[in-house]
């Protein structure tokens, strides 16, 4: 396990969050520390930098979700990543520095469940790692693709399915 012996990001010095991108039209996010759930309802660009989470991840139905072209973190402190029907996906994680390959970092801490449900397309440019997580995809023909994933355990129901190390 590489990603073991990582130190967490801290939160100082990181500017403070307002929740994620609610309202209805296109909207970039920006790096911070989030208290309440970074929540994605339409289509957004999460700009560069480093998310702490401090109260998870949710992506709506049918929502858009890319990166800026540095690339993120994703750092998940509480709370779950869920990923409703339909959502689109494409997180490049950060090509250099400490956390460089590493798209969505779950604490070891926290054991909510990762959950994709329904169709849609996701790929994570860089490694998923949820030590004490379990991962649940549901429904039809959903098939994420990460450079790595590290979870607890991994559930599969119905018609969907998992790809490793590229497109």
């Amino acid at each position: 396990d590489a990603s073991a012996g990582l130190v967490a990001p801290s939160p100082a010095g990181q500017p403070d969050g307002t929740g994620g991108i609610r309202a209805a039209g296109s909207r970039t996010a920006a790096r911070g520390v989030y208290a309440s759930v970074f929540s994605i309802s339409d289509t957004c660009t999460v700009g560069a930098g480093i998310y702490i989470l401090q109260a998870g991840f949710a992506v709506g139905a049918g929502a858009v979700v890319t990166t800026a072209a540095a690339g993120v973190l994703i750092y998940i402190t509480g709370g779950a990543f869920t990923v409703g029907g339909g959502a689109s996906i494409a997180l490049t994680a950060q090509s250099v520095g400490t956390y460089a390959g590493l798209a969505v970092w779950q604490s070891a801490a926290d054991s909510s469940t990762i959950s994709f449900s329904g169709g849609g397309a996701l790929s994570f440019n860089g490694a998923i790692y949820a030590p004490s997580a379990a991962l649940s995809i549901a429904g039809n023909s959903q098939t994420p693709i990460a450079t790595s994933i590290v979870v607890q355990t991994l559930t599969i129901t119905g018609t969907g399915g998992l790809a490793i190390g590229g497109s």
